[in-house]
């Protein structure tokens, strides 16, 4: 099992809706380990369980750069999040 934070980018058109529909996409690659997004203005992250490296590729393949709900989407992986940024550079 592989986990990584997803950054999902340029959802400018029907935020909630472009999620809700992209959650139940992102599951045909991996397991949504916390529920769903976690939104900002416009775009979002979700942290998925992947059971190889190869799913995420292939979920980045299949989304990134493709016009969904009026938004072109940016898929890639999500820089980690502050606390564990700020845990890093203190060890």
């Amino acid at each position: 099992m592989v986990s990584q934070r997803v950054f999902v980018g340029n959802l400018f058109q029907n935020y909630d809706v472009c999620l809700e529909e992209l959650l139940s996409r992102f599951g045909k690659f991996g397991k949504c380990s916390d529920g769903g997004f976690e939104k900002h203005n416009t775009f979002a992250y979700i942290n998925m369980d992947f059971d190889q490296d190869a799913d995420f590729t292939k979920l980045k393949q299949s989304l990134n750069n493709v016009k969904f709900k009026g938004n072109m989407l940016k898929i890639d992986v999500a820089k980690p999040t502050w606390d564990v940024r700020w845990k890093a550079q203190h060890e």
